[in-house]
């Protein structure tokens, strides 16, 4: 999907109602079963908790206001740990290249004793 359409159905989407929203949800993913031209991206786990957890109080007849607060609350909570994720891959990768560095000063060090060894039993 190009940028154009993409903006262009956020606008309308966002120009609708919750309940609403529902309907166009149930006729996408009903589209999708239908005439899908490429696999289907599977959601990570929280995604597909929350999407669980709404289709549920879909089910139970929530109403949408109160569906609408508390897949926000979830939804703050995927972004908190997509974040944290994030900051941890970057921790993870600052210390593997710390390390990588601190090995590549003893090899230097090590050619540098091994240089100097030959040196002294070369004037010896």
């Amino acid at each position: 999907m190009h940028d154009i359409m993409r903006k262009r159905l956020m606008r309308k989407l966002e120009a609708l109602p919750d309940e609403k929203l529902y309907q166009v949800l149930d006729y996408i993913e009903f589209l999708e079963s239908r005439y899908a031209e490429r696999e289907r991206i599977e959601p990570d786990p929280i995604q597909r908790f929350a999407e669980r957890f709404e289709d549920r109080m879909r089910i139970r007849s929530l109403a949408p206001r109160a569906m609408s607060g508390t897949m926000k609350v979830i939804g703050t909570a995927g972004r908190v740990w997509d974040n944290l994720t994030g900051a941890s891959q970057g921790l993870i990768e600052g210390i593997g290249s710390g390390i990588d560095s601190l090995r590549a000063g003893e090899d230097d060090e090590t050619n540098d004793e091994a240089k100097n060894g030959l040196e002294d039993s070369d004037g010896g």
